[in-house]
């Protein structure tokens, strides 16, 4: 069940994923399910019509979460369950707009493709070059498997530990800043518009 409010930063600035109390395990990576778990915002289309889904019903979730951080708002409302997943088949989610880069906008709208046959896969989303350049600012690839998937620290799911040098830290402190910045930036423009609608 992913989504914003399971998702916590410990105070090494790991994310992990907890509270996982609606998850539902699958076997393996080719298996397909149809039972109703998660949470209605974060449902997928597959989901939503009843279909059977796999771990790319994650991915799209994972979409919902990039969107709620991005633009403070869920991709689709609705005042109940049926109108709600009505929307999620069929309407399209608003664009993030060039307050952000390109490139988060690209990964933005792959991981909300509403085929899950079109989707991509984690696998997929790991090897795209998008990705790849923003894990090479933050972490050492210690190296690569036979399918060029990059291995950053075998142990980092257990222990939270990541290995970085010391010019990797301080890009990261300074990336962070500039997204802080610009999240803060973006949020004051927000709260401005809706103080003028006030007004009127």
């Amino acid at each position: 069940d992913i989504k914003a409010l399971n998702i916590f930063i410990g105070t090494n600035q790991i994310l992990k994923i907890g509270d996982l109390g609606v998850a539902k395990l699958l076997p393996t990576k080719h298996t397909l399910s149809t039972t109703l778990v998660g949470t209605p915002y974060y449902l997928s289309p597959e989901h939503c019509k009843g279909e059977n889904y796999d771990s790319r019903a994650d991915i799209w979730a994972l979409g919902v979460v990039l969107h709620e951080l991005l633009l403070l708002e869920k991709p689709f409302e609705a005042k109940n369950q049926a109108a709600l997943a009505l929307k999620i088949i069929h309407s399209e989610p608003r664009k993030i707009g060039d307050q952000y880069s390109s490139d988060l906008s690209k990964i933005h709208q792959l991981l909300l493709i509403k085929d899950a046959n079109l989707r991509p896969s984690i696998t997929n989303i790991m090897s795209n070059q998008i990705i790849k350049k923003q894990i090479q600012k933050y972490f050492v690839v210690d190296k690569t498997d036979k399918n060029g998937n990059m291995i950053l620290n075998q142990n980092m799911g257990l222990s939270g530990n990541v290995n970085m040098n010391a010019t990797t830290q301080s890009r990261q402190k300074k990336d962070k800043a500039s997204v802080v910045n610009e999240f803060e930036k973006h949020n004051q423009t927000r709260i401005d518009k809706l103080k003028d609608r006030t007004k009127e």
